[in-house]
């Protein structure tokens, strides 16, 4: 059980301790709190004005090898940016929730020369090591601060050579210049390797011409001729200073004897031989840039700001000279380009010239009439517009002769991303797309403002089951970015919400998004099985409407009612397709087919007459049902075709089908085939095909009506052998027909007639 700490105030009220965490700021390091030592982290629990003493178990500790940490004080939520104190205690205050205790990281820098324990002997090493200006000549370990610049310079002894460095942490690849320089990030090792001068070495000569003059050698400087030893494969860099001067004379670098850069790498081959290399270097030229008046600017070398504009070249060599067309001096005064005093254009390629040169060319510049000024820019600013033909980003500073004009455009829309767009609004006192500015001595200043518009993506998972309504509409999709959109979604039939995804959550149909950012939500559904209305029907289409007789064939439309098509035998019909049962109260009914749409099958025979309710199940999957009226007789015949040339469904004696292609004459034997008929003498058991011989025919009289004339004398009314469920009617054409290619014929029993379907006819 954990216990609070409660304590009594001098009035007598209640002051409630406080949760305080301490940690340190590297994991895992020892510290005490009122004298009693933890690691890493704890929390306490103070009660408030009570003061309590933080501090570092040891002000220097190490967790890991080559790792050390120097505590240096602690800071709190209530300052985190404070100088941290190490002496001062800690006062509880109901807001205090940490104290952070603060350490200094130090790496350290092991130097893996040869052991030598004792300092005061000497060490017989074959070189030595510099760290930052300090000599090392045995194995040594440093400490330093992390990220300190570290500098390391190797220095072998007589008789020997430094052929590189071993890996060095911070520093990426292997070097082989004896003076590296890298961060220190972590505990790292120096490997100064040297090797013993034998014949793996290359003797190596590096020199001026002139001679006297300086040169770089792995970054050391060296002054006149230099003889060193490589080792085979070694890497080293050669570089120069490119201007000095040597007895009154300025030289300027030209090349090396190798063909390399100023500043390059060598390779040292492993064969036995010698290595020269000298640096180039001749009389400069000079050469002095000027303007007049003095003080403008001038781009030398694709530069501008040099410390002056006077250079010592390469005789020969070529440079890059542009002087601006305008510019402007610290007054404010803007000048224009008249020309360059050697009669080049504005910009021109310069070839220095012999030494020593001197020559001194000036950019020659008129002061230009008084001008106006205008300010283009934008809300917000950093849009493209057009000046004249020309592009600018705002905010645009505007400069022409006082009375001229600028023509000035913008764009109706510009993208910021593919869902947020800036369209524009006006200037203040124009809407127009593109205006006209004239400059005045008075400056002025012209806004083009545009609001943020954002898109706005609703979809729907799947698409078919769900229509979005949004409120208000847009063409396409963006809003301004202080608009409210209201979303309304109606969910189709057969399916229910399982979740939104992206800016909306949950299962709501209606929602309401700020459009101040992009917006964009899915909607995921789910199918489920549905029934529509009025989904359950006689399966001869247009068959009665008053109700549906027992032993006939039903159709179930509706929207996910399978989660694929099977057609089942034909006889004995299964009461399972697909998963997929439909019952009538607690009876199953033999299924012709299932879908997703609609699902055909027979309604069993025994079925009362009154209210009843059809039941969908597809396992897995809530039930859908609905209601429907079971009445003694509901004929439906059955067709084909069109609704508004329903061609009968009709056979012959000899059982062909009657088509438009093979009509009946008169008075030929047909049948018309159709559903829910009525009873049966006997009670024939659902689900199976019967012929006309099985003895169930109907007991309520069949009339039938053939265009305008009844039809009395029925040779056959019952079961049919076209299908479960299926009935048929027999009766000789009329001898008279009419001068047309179709009959009309429907049926007529107990007082229900059935839909009209037609008979094709020839005479």
């Amino acid at each position: 059980m954990a216990w609070g700490l409660l304590l009594c105030s001098p009035a007598g009220a209640q002051t409630v301790a406080n949760q305080v965490r301490v940690y340190t700021q590297a994991p895992g390091l020892y510290f005490l709190v009122d004298g009693q030592s933890y690691i890493g982290a704890a929390s306490f629990s103070w009660p408030a004005t009570s003061k309590h003493a933080v501090t570092s178990y040891d002000q220097n500790q190490t967790t890991t090898a080559g790792v050390a940490y120097a505590f240096k004080g602690w800071v709190t939520n209530l300052n985190p940016n404070a100088t941290p104190s190490m002496s001062e205690p800690i006062t509880a205050d109901p807001s205090l929730q940490w104290v952070e205790l603060l350490f200094d990281t130090s790496y350290a820098i092991t130097i893996l020369l040869i052991d030598c324990p004792d300092p005061a002997q000497p060490c017989p090493a074959a070189g030595t090591v510099q760290v930052n200006g300090q000599s090392y000549d045995r194995r040594t370990q440093i400490l330093m601060p992390q990220n300190t610049t570290v500098n390391a310079q190797a220095f072998p002894d007589s008789g020997y050579i430094f052929t590189g460095w071993g890996q060095v942490t911070g520093l990426g690849a292997v070097a082989t210049a004896f003076d590296i320089t890298f961060t220190l990030t972590g505990p790292t090792e120096l490997t100064p390797l040297f090797q013993p001068a034998n014949s793996a070495q290359v003797q190596t000569s590096v020199q001026t011409v002139p001679p006297g003059l300086q040169i770089l050698v792995d970054g050391a400087p060296f002054t006149g001729a230099t003889s060193l030893q490589w080792g085979w494969g070694t890497t080293h860099s050669l570089g120069a200073n490119p201007v000095q001067q040597s007895l009154g004379i300025t030289y300027v670098f030209d090349s090396w004897s190798d063909g390399g850069a100023i500043n390059h790498n060598v390779v040292v081959p492993s064969q036995a031989g010698t290595l020269n290399f000298t640096a180039n270097f001749v009389p400069g030229s000079y050469v002095t840039f000027g303007t007049s008046p003095s003080g403008l600017s001038l781009s030398i070398d694709g530069r501008q700001n040099w410390p002056s504009y006077a250079f010592v070249w390469d005789p020969g060599a070529s440079h890059q000279i542009s002087a601006p067309a305008t510019q402007t001096d610290a007054q404010g005064r803007m000048y224009q380009f008249v020309s360059w005093s050697n009669g080049k254009p504005a910009a021109f390629t310069y070839t220095a010239g012999p030494a020593p040169g001197g020559d001194i060319v000036t950019a020659v510049y008129q002061v230009l009439p008084a001008l106006g000024q205008a300010a283009v820019t934008s809300v917000p600013v950093g849009l493209a517009v057009q000046v004249d033909g020309a592009s600018c980003t705002t905010p645009c500073t505007l400069q022409k002769a006082v009375g001229a004009l600028a023509t000035v455009s913008v764009a109706a829309m510009q993208n910021v991303s593919a869902q947020s767009r800036l369209v524009f609004q006006g200037w203040g006192d124009s809407t127009s797309l593109t205006r006209s500015i004239q400059f005045s001595s008075v400056p002025q200043t012209y806004t083009a403002t545009y609001s943020l518009q954002n898109q706005l993506s609703i979809s729907v998972t799947p698409p078919a089951g769900a229509s979005v309504v949004l409120t208000p509409s847009s063409p396409d999709g963006f809003y301004d970015s202080q608009s409210v959109v209201t979303i309304a979604v109606t969910v189709a039939l057969g399916f229910r919400v399982d979740s939104w995804s992206g800016a909306l959550s949950g299962t709501s149909t209606g929602a309401m998004l700020s459009m101040a950012s992009p917006q964009t939500a899915v909607l995921l559904l789910d199918p489920v099985p549905a029934i529509a209305p009025g989904g359950v029907q006689n399966a001869a289409f247009g068959g009665s409407a008053n109700g549906l007789a027992g032993g006939s064939l039903i159709s179930i439309f509706g929207s996910s009612l399978s989660p694929a098509v099977q057609v089942g035998p034909s006889s004995p019909l299964l009461q399972t397709l697909q998963n997929v049962t439909v019952r009538i109260d607690d009876a199953f009914l033999p299924l012709v087919f299932v879908s997703p749409q609609q699902i055909n099958a027979q309604l069993p025979y025994a079925t009362a007459q009154g209210s009843h309710t059809v039941v969908v199940q597809w396992q897995g999957m809530p039930p859908a049902s609905a209601p429907i009226p079971v009445v003694r007789n509901a004929p439906g015949l059955f067709s084909s075709g069109t609704p508004a040339q329903p061609i009968g469904a009709f056979v012959r004696a000899d059982g062909t089908p009657v088509t438009t292609s093979n009509p009946v004459h008169a008075n030929e034997i047909v049948s018309v085939l159709g559903t829910g008929l009525g009873p049966y003498a006997g009670n024939p058991p659902d689900g199976y095909l019967f012929d006309e011989s099985s003895g169930y025919t109907l007991v309520d009289p069949v009339v039938v009506l053939v265009g305008t004339a009844q039809v009395t004398n029925i040779l056959y009314a019952g079961r049919s052998s076209a299908g479960v469920g299926v009935d048929a009617v027999r009766f000789s054409v009329p001898a008279s027909l009419p001068a047309a290619p179709f009959l009309a014929v429907k049926i007529q029993i107990a007082g229900q007639v059935s839909n009209t379907v037609l008979l094709p006819i020839s005479q």
